[in-house]
């Protein structure tokens, strides 16, 4: 029943990928395609529970673009980390350095375990 979110723009992030990805978790529920911050802000409140972002290679990560909506998940009792487990470094210039796949944001840590392991299972299959 939980529900995620996705950037709008397909540009810089995979939605074939976080599609595949959230049926793999049994995820039914329609993506909330949101812009910018809004996403952090939805799980934050409780309109969603899951933000991911699968990043096509080659597109680097803004630090402004994550750094106060990990802040406000983190803060609402969410977890964020990259695709690999990894929190995110805020401390190496204005890119999101040694990102691991992509970003995974989610309202809980149990749901966010499930979704690192799907990663996992999947990632190999992807052509990112």
């Amino acid at each position: 029943m939980a529900t995620f979110c996705e950037p709008v723009e397909k540009a810089n992030s995979s939605h074939s990928f976080t599609a595949g990805l959230a049926q793999s978790v049994g995820l039914r529920n329609q993506p909330l395609r949101l812009y910018s911050m809004v996403k952090y802000g939805a799980i934050a409140r409780g309109d969603a529970e899951i933000f991911m972002k699968f990043s096509r290679a080659g597109y680097k990560e803004k630090i402004w673009d994550h750094a106060a909506g990990v802040l406000i998940i983190e803060e609402a009792g969410g977890v964020v980390t990259d695709a690999g487990g990894n929190p995110l470094d805020f401390s190496k210039g204005i890119y999101l350095e040694g990102l691991d796949r992509g970003i995974i944001a989610c309202a809980g840590h149990g749901l966010h375990e499930k979704i690192l392991r799907a990663v996992d299972a999947s990632w190999n299959c992807s052509n990112l």
